[in-house]
């Protein structure tokens, strides 16, 4: 455990220790080494200038919105932009405040954070430095200065503090409790701090510059467009903004006595991404990187990214008193609404609780070739459904195979919760129960079994089907596999499934099937299959290796056996990195490309036949959502590209877009020759006097 070091009164960190305010379960003394503390405190100047001058540009845009457009759609306009880029300019004066922009010239690193950034809002910078780093040795506490954080906003509340922001009362009532500090002791240090005094000077000049230039625009352009958004929207996105990064959630356990925030029994800080319009408005110059700014307060913001691979690869997040947020406006839903923060958003029948810190397996070697040190891909998070797990999952790539696996992953004991009862195969279970008849009969089923019969084409010429060909589904669900091999060949095939409830409804349309997991499957005695299918399954087990060795062993010689599954040597998988559909977090454990999956089969004594390669539109729609979650309301981005059970829903939108979709693959397929779904076919090494259905001409 590190013991949470307190901040000297300049934060400068100048010795090369970790200046935390955080203690976590991971020492941290391994994460950054001197150097790296010394490279990190030092920005890129032209980032620096480009950064801060995009916030004056876009403060510009506001006011050239209203001079261009001077009307009440316009002022609305204006007042947005320009208040994003106040709130701005706070957030680059807080840099100025570490000494994180010119570390090596303290009093240029002053006067330029004075006059451009903190005096135009009516920011003391030395107080503003007093205060702030009270605030990183004291927060979690009474004497932190910090205090909106603390309020409570569920229900009714949020209202009111937004209320009070908006009125301008919020702006009048910090700057009353600032000046009142000023003159007594702080409760946090016997330096009673800076006097408003020292900062007259830019506090006045600056205004007076800003009143000039902004009466040219309007007679009453200072007051419309500076102080009415610095008192009212600026105020409000700060507030936004410390709620959520510091906020806890509802005390789960709590001591109610603690000295924080609802009985919260430690420290507790937030790391958030945020959406475009967040960007323009909440947070600046990478400021949702907050968790990592309280670990390393003198780091520059434009090396927080890289601090946050360095936390993530050593699973920091998993400390319960550090959070990461998809957006700003999520989190503080779930604040605003702790009831429901468990529920599923979409208020249907399918709510429960979301998930943290589920239980996962470590994997010491890849699962298709055993070997060792695999190098890290993307930290992705489930997207698809909104009641199984928070968590993030790391994706890893073998060095030697190029597979790509979870890493850790989902312990087996977890299977319930990644796999929630509206997963999409779940849901067609439980609508095929009914009429089976009308399931086999609906829109989706008959796509479904028209796709089904060309992925099973380039089989057709390794293998000889006729009604004596025994052949087993893997993974059936409630049988549609079943269905259009039997509409295809007329053949009967057997079934397994995990499923009870699909596994029923194959048997009433007729076919055996067994309610199994396939690791466990045992046929009866001498049984062997000339043919094995499987879609979408292989990528689903924690090992390959074992699941087409058991393939191997069920299957007669010179059988053939073909597994679909996600393609991860695509284009496409480059252009999503972390958002491509193919990675189905956290269900899809093990991710195979041509290579590797060839070697996987020759591991386990298969002769490869062909890989081939079809259209899978739900790819792109899965990709696509991640995509837009990270930017739009979930709600946006269901009712677009639905991510759950609902994109099998036989909808006139469902069907243009997965044909849209399909097309897309299919010239992809055409211009490239592969995709993001390929089909690899195998064959048990063949005898000619034990097996009968696999024809002469594709036999060695």
């Amino acid at each position: 455990m590190l013991n949470p070091a307190q901040l000297s009164s300049d934060d400068t960190g100048v010795n090369g220790a970790i200046a935390t305010d955080i203690p976590v379960s991971t020492s941290l003394k391994g994460f950054l080494s001197l150097e790296e503390m010394r490279t990190y405190r030092q920005p890129v100047a032209w980032r620096s200038v480009r950064d801060f001058a995009l916030v004056w540009l876009q403060i510009i845009a506001g006011v050239a919105v209203f001079a261009w457009w001077p009307n009440l759609l316009g002022l609305a306009v204006a007042l947005f932009l320009i208040a994003g880029g106040q709130h701005g300019l706070n957030l680059i004066a807080h840099e100025f405040v570490h000494y994180a922009v010119i570390p090596r010239n303290r009093k240029w690193n002053d006067r330029i954070g004075t006059w451009l950034f903190a005096a135009p809002v009516a920011v003391s910078l030395p107080i503003f430095r007093h205060r702030h780093f009270i605030h990183h040795r004291t927060y979690s506490t009474d004497a932190d200065t910090k205090y909106i954080y603390k309020r409570d906003i569920s229900g009714s509340n949020l209202w009111i503090e937004i209320a009070r922001s908006v009125t301008g009362f919020e702006f009048a009532y910090h700057v009353y409790a600032v000046l009142l500090e000023t003159r007594k002791k702080s409760p946090a240090d016997d330096d009673p701090g800076p006097q408003l005094s020292q900062s007259l000077l830019p506090l006045l000049g600056t205004q007076l510059v800003l009143l000039v230039l902004l009466s040219l625009v309007h007679p009453l352009g200072y007051f419309l467009l500076w102080i009415l958004p610095l008192i009212t929207l600026q105020d409000l996105f700060f507030k936004i903004r410390a709620i959520v990064e510091h906020q806890p959630p509802m005390s789960d356990g709590g001591d109610p006595t603690s000295p924080y925030f609802r009985g919260t029994p430690a420290t507790y800080v937030r790391s958030v991404n945020a959406s475009l319009f967040e960007r323009l408005c909440i947070c600046k110059i990478n400021f949702g990187y907050h968790a990592e700014h309280h670990l390393w307060p003198q780091i520059s913001y434009q090396f927080l990214p890289r601090v946050r691979e360095r936390l993530t690869e050593g699973e920091a997040f998993a400390d319960p008193r550090l959070a990461f947020e998809a957006s700003y406006l999520a989190a503080i839903k779930r604040l605003w609404r702790p009831d429901e923060a468990t529920q599923n958003p979409t208020g249907n029948s399918y709510a429960r609780p979301v998930a943290s810190r589920i239980a996962k397996q470590d994997v010491a070697r890849c699962p298709v070739c055993d070997a060792t040190q695999p190098r890290r891909l993307y930290e992705v998070r489930e997207h698809e459904y909104d009641n199984t797990t928070d968590d993030r999952f790391p994706f890893v790539e073998c060095s030697q195979c190029g597979a790509w696996f979870l890493n850790p992953r989902p312990a087996e004991s977890e299977l319930a919760t990644i796999y929630p009862p509206n997963y999409y195969t779940n849901v067609l279970e439980e609508r095929s129960g009914g009429d089976v008849a009308a399931a086999k009969s609906g829109l989706f089923h008959r796509i479904q079994n028209w796709l089904f019969k060309r992925r099973i084409k380039p089989i057709e010429k390794h293998v000889r089907f006729d009604p004596q060909t025994r052949w087993l589904d893997i993974g059936c669900g409630s049988g549609g596999v079943l269905d259009s091999m039997r509409e295809a060949y007329g053949i009967r095939g057997t079934g397994i499934d995990m499923l009870p409830g699909a596994v029923e409804v194959c048997r009433k349309r007729g076919y055996e099937a067994h309610a199994v997991r396939f690791e466990d499957y045992t046929p009866e005695p001498g049984t062997r299959f000339h043919f094995i299918h499987s879609s979408h399954v292989i990528e689903h087990v924690a090992s390959p290796f074992s699941y087409l060795k058991k393939v191997y062993d069920l299957l007669e010689p010179g059988g053939i056996t073909v597994f679909i599954t996600p393609n991860t040597s695509t284009w496409e998988a480059k252009f999503f990195g972390r958002h491509w559909g193919g990675l189905h977090v956290p269900r899809h454990w093990v991710l195979l490309n041509p290579g590797s999956s060839r070697r996987l089969a020759e591991r386990a004594g298969f002769e490869h036949v062909e890989t081939s390669f079809s259209t899978n539109g739900t790819f792109w729609t899965w990709s696509l959502h991640s995509l837009l979650a990270e930017r739009f309301p979930r709600r946006v981005c269901d009712a677009l590209l639905p991510s759950d059970h609902r994109f099998i829903e036989s909808t006139l939108w469902n069907v243009i877009r997965g044909g849209l979709f399909s097309a897309v693959d299919a010239l992809n397929v055409l211009l490239t020759g592969r995709s993001a779904n390929m089909a690899v076919i195998l064959r048990k090494p063949f005898h000619p006097e034990t097996s009968r259905n696999v024809d002469d001409a594709g036999s060695e």
